[in-house]
């Protein structure tokens, strides 16, 4: 018996393994912080350069949103998204309804919302306070792009479908562009 307890107690000792890491797994995961530091941390302090991205989303948002009103809506003639150097969004008149004759964008969409999310109507004066995007449109665009009823893209209101396609860049520290194509169909990137 007294053997027996002897063997169950030697069975009971802990192992006398090492527990812990080699160098080389412990030179990989510094190396790997590093490059994650180098890349992920900087980006995580600054927007530059997200602002282009988010603005292109944002102006296609207002395109289709303006296209499908104009298409839907067809007892007046005024979709348009107005353009400045740095800025898009719709005009209003002083009641708060769309209007093609302003040709300024408002500071604040808030006092025009109607209880609507005031992004869908363009970038407020504050959103662009700290961004270096710029937004140019292709030629015969001026500052407008309007939408007929049929959903094409045209330089004035009530203008019949060209065959002009229409190329919005947005610049920041990357290129970012947007084609309206000439029978209206929306997408990123270049016109084909």
């Amino acid at each position: 018996m007294r053997a027996f307890l002897f063997v169950k107690f030697e069975m009971l000792k802990p192992l006398n393994f090492k527990v812990g890491f080699t160098l080389l797994e412990l030179m990989i995961v510094i190396l790997v912080l590093g490059v994650l530091a180098a890349t992920v941390l900087p980006k995580s302090f600054d927007n530059s350069g997200v602002d282009g991205r988010v603005f292109q989303q944002q102006l296609i948002s207002l395109l289709r949103l303006q296209q499908t009103k104009a298409m839907q809506q067809t007892d007046h003639n005024c979709h348009r998204v107005f353009f400045t150097s740095s800025r898009f969004g719709v005009t209003f008149n002083g009641s708060g309804n769309e209007d093609c004759t302003e040709t300024s964008l408002p500071n604040d969409y808030s006092q025009v919302s109607a209880g609507y999310n005031v992004s869908h109507y363009g970038l407020s004066a504050s959103d662009v306070s700290n961004s270096s995007a710029s937004i140019s449109l292709s030629a015969g665009f001026t500052n407008a792009i309007y939408f007929n009823s049929s959903g094409c893209p045209v330089s004035s209101a009530g203008a019949s479908c060209s065959t002009s396609d229409v190329l919005v860049t947005i610049s920041d520290l990357e290129t970012y562009s947007l084609c309206i194509e000439s029978q209206g169909y929306i997408h990123e990137g270049a016109c084909y």
